[in-house]
C-alpha cells in the first residue's frame, strides 16, 4: 500500500483486533468494512462475519444489515429480533474495498450489479455461501415488510473504498449513477445511496471511531447551574438549530450516530411524534415557536470549556433527544437562524451520575428493558472487577457497559473489550450449557434467563472466566483469516472447555470453590496456548463430527438443541475414561 498513514492504521487495526496472518488485501477488507460501518453505527460487531469477499461474491466484499440501530450478520439472531419487535427500521450496507490507489469505474459497475442482483427474488449470478446467507436474511426482512416503520422501505447504502484520492470524472460519476439507478428500481432513489471513500475520508472515519469527538459551537444564551460534586460543568440554555446541526454532524456534514450511543432508544422514523416535530419545521409560521414546542436535548460530555460565546466540547453524548435530532437533520435545509432548541449539557466522568441522567431522561419513553440492564449493580461491579482480576491472567479484558466507553483509552485494545452481549453468550454457552441459544437476540436471552444469570449474590470470578475464554478463542480464530469459518463452533468449544475443566461437575455461581479453582487453576490452563487450543480443537472436532452424522440443514447446525444434547452425552462418556 502506498499510503503510509493507512499502512500505519492497518497495522494498528491488526494488532488491536487480533487479526493475524491475513494478507494485506484481506486485512484491508476487514479494516475498510469495520470503519465504514462503525463511523455511522454505535455498537461493536464481529466484522469477519460480514465479509463475503471470495469466489462468487458478486462484486461485494462486505454486507451488514442494521435493524433499529443494531447490526446483524447471523440469520437466526436477525429472525429472533424481528419476531420480538413490532416495528423495524432497516438499512442494508454494502462495501467494496480496493487496496489499489485508483478508483475503477468497471469495478464500480460490477459492485452495483452485484447489489442489484442481491435484491432480485432469484439471483442471476453465481453466489457463494456467505452471499446466500445474507440473501436469506434479506428475504426474512422483506417477509416482515408489514413491520416497516410507516411502510418505509429499507435504506440501501453502497460504499466503494480505495486507498488513493478520489477525483471526480465522468466515468466514475456515470458508474455511480448507474449503480444507484439499478438498485433503486421499485424503491425510489431516496432509499439508495452510493459513496466513494478515499484515503482522506477513511482517515476521518478511523479517527472518529477510535478517538472520539471534539466540537466547537456558538452558544451564548445559557446559565451555569450551581456547582455539585463530581460534575465539572452543567449548562442550561438554548442553542440555534443550525449550531446544533454542527454538533451532531461530522466534518463532512453527515449525521454522526456515534454521539447517540448512550441514547438507549434509536430513531423511530416517521412516528406520530416525529411527524409533529417535522410539521413544526416545515410550517413557516410555527418555526419560531419550535423552542416552545420541544422538550429539548440532554447531553453528557467528558469536558466542556467556555470561552465567551463559544463552547469547546470533548466526547459529547446525546442521552435524550435522538428523535428531535434526526428530524432536525432530515429537515436541515429548512432551518432558520431564529430557530432554537432547549439544551442541557453536563460535563462529568462519574458513571453513576451518567447512569442516573440516562435513566431519568428516558423513563418516560417506551424502551426495551435490556437497554437498562447494564446500568444495574451487578454490571457496575463487574466493570470494576475485570481490571482487578486481570492481574491473575496473562491477558486483559475490560467490560464495556456503555457503547464506546473506552474509545479514548489507547491502553485498551478492542480485542480486550467485552460487551454485555458477549458476556451473556459466553455464560449461556458455558454455564447454562446452551450454545445453540447464542444465535438468539441477546434481549430475548436476558428475559429467558432472568433469575439465572447476573444476580447480585453471584461471585464475579466465573463471569470473568467465561468472558476471558471467549476473548481467547476469538483471538485464536482471528490468527488465521481462513479460521473465520469456525466461528460457528466457538460457543460449542467453550461449553466443551468448561465441562472438561470442571470434570462435568455442576457448580453454583455463588460457589467459593469454583471461584478459587478459576483463579488458581483454570486461568493457568487457558493461558497455556498449547493446552487451550488442544481442548478447544477437540470441542470443535466433536461438534463437526456430530453435525456430519446428522441430517440437520447447514443453516441450522449452530442453533439445534439436538447437537448440544448429543455433545453433552459424548462429553460425559469421555470423562468416564482417562484423558
Amino acid at each position: 500500500m502506498r499510503d503510509k498513514i493507512l499502512t500505519s492504521y492497518l497495522q494498528g487495526f491488526s494488532e488491536d483486533f487480533g487479526y493475524q496472518n491475513a494478507d494485506e488485501s484481506k486485512l484491508f477488507e476487514l479494516f475498510a468494512a469495520y470503519f465504514v460501518v462503525c463511523h455511522a453505527y454505535t455498537d461493536r460487531f464481529d466484522v469477519e462475519n460480514s465479509i463475503v469477499g471470495d469466489g462468487g461474491d458478486t462484486g461485494i466484499d462486505a454486507i451488514v444489515i442494521i435493524i433499529n440501530g443494531r447490526a446483524f450478520n447471523d440469520i437466526n439472531e436477525l429472525k429472533s429480533y424481528i419476531d420480538g419487535n413490532e416495528k423495524i427500521d432497516v438499512q442494508f450496507i454494502f462495501v467494496q474495498s480496493k487496496i489499489s490507489h485508483s478508483f475503477d469505474s468497471k469495478d464500480v459497475l460490477s459492485f452495483g450489479a452485484g447489489v442489484m442482483d442481491f435484491f432480485r427474488d432469484e439471483s442471476e449470478l453465481v453466489c457463494n455461501d456467505s452471499i446466500c446467507r445474507f440473501r436469506d436474511m434479506k428475504d426474512i426482512v422483506y417477509t416482515n415488510a408489514r413491520k416497516f416503520y410507516n411502510g418505509k422501505q429499507p435504506k440501501r447504502i453502497m460504499y466503494y473504498v480505495a486507498t488513493g484520492e478520489y477525483v471526480e470524472d465522468k466515468n466514475l460519476v456515470a458508474a455511480k449513477n448507474k449503480a444507484i439507478s439499478d438498485v433503486s428500481r421499485g424503491v425510489g432513489e431516496k432509499n439508495v445511496s452510493f459513496e466513494y471513500v478515499d484515503a482522506k475520508r477513511l482517515y476521518k472515519m478511523y479517527q472518529e471511531v477510535t478517538r472520539g469527538t471534539a466540537k466547537e459551537i456558538k452558544m451564548g444564551d445559557y446559565i451555569a447551574l450551581p456547582e455539585s460534586d463530581n460534575v465539572d460543568e452543567a449548562l442550561l440554555g438554548m442553542i440555534s438549530c443550525d449550531q446544533y446541526i454542527k454538533l451532531i454532524c461530522d466534518d463532512d456534514g453527515m449525521f454522526n450516530k456515534n454521539i447517540f450511543s448512550d441514547n438507549i432508544r434509536d430513531y423511530l422514523g416517521d412516528s406520530t411524534v416525529n411527524k409533529e416535530i417535522a410539521s413544526t419545521i416545515t410550517n413557516s409560521s410555527q418555526r419560531e415557536y419550535f423552542i416552545l414546542l420541544n422538550n429539548g436535548i440532554t447531553a453528557v460530555a467528558k469536558r466542556v470549556q467556555r470561552v465567551k460565546n463559544k463552547l469547546y466540547i470533548d466526547n459529547i453524548q446525546i442521552v435524550n433527544g435522538c428523535q428531535t435530532s434526526n428530524v432536525l437533520y432530515e429537515n436541515r435545509k429548512l432551518l432558520t437562524s431564529n430557530m432554537y432548541i432547549p439544551i442541557k449539557i453536563i460535563s462529568t466522568t462519574n458513571q453513576d451520575i451518567i447512569n442516573s441522567i440516562i435513566i431519568s431522561t428516558n423513563r418516560q419513553n417506551r424502551v426495551e428493558q435490556e437497554a437498562f440492564e447494564s446500568l444495574s449493580e451487578f454490571h457496575r461491579k463487574f466493570e470494576i472487577f475485570c481490571p482487578a482480576m486481570n492481574r491473575y491472567a496473562k491477558d486483559n479484558i475490560y467490560y464495556e457497559r456503555r457503547s464506546r466507553q473506552y474509545v479514548t483509552n489507547e491502553a485498551v485494545k478492542p480485542i480486550e473489550i467485552v460487551t454485555l452481549s458477549n458476556l451473556l453468550y459466553a455464560t449461556i454457552s458455558m454455564y447454562i450449557e446452551e450454545p445453540h441459544s447464542t444465535h438468539r437476540y441477546y434481549g430475548e436471552l436476558l428475559k429467558a434467563n432472568k433469575g439465572k444469570v447476573f444476580i447480585g449474590s453471584h461471585n464475579l470470578e466465573p463471569y470473568y472466566f467465561f468472558a476471558y475464554c471467549l476473548k481467547k478463542i476469538t483471538a485464536e480464530l482471528r490468527r488465521d483469516y481462513e479460521s473465520k469459518k469456525h466461528f460457528v463452533a466457538r460457543y460449542y468449544a467453550l461449553m466443551y472447555l468448561w465441562k472438561i475443566l470442571t470434570k462435568n461437575k455442576k457448580y453454583y455461581l455463588n460457589s467459593r470453590e469454583i471461584s478459587e479453582k478459576i483463579a488458581k487453576e483454570f486461568l493457568h490452563v487457558v493461558d497455556d496456548r498449547d493446552i487451550f487450543t488442544e481442548i478447544c480443537a477437540e470441542g470443535i472436532d466433536m461438534f463437526y463430527t456430530i453435525v456430519k452424522s446428522s441430517n440437520i440443514p447447514p443453516q441450522n447446525i449452530a442453533r439445534t438443541k439436538l447437537i448440544t444434547d448429543e455433545m453433552l452425552k459424548r462429553i460425559a462418556l469421555k470423562l468416564k475414561t482417562p484423558r
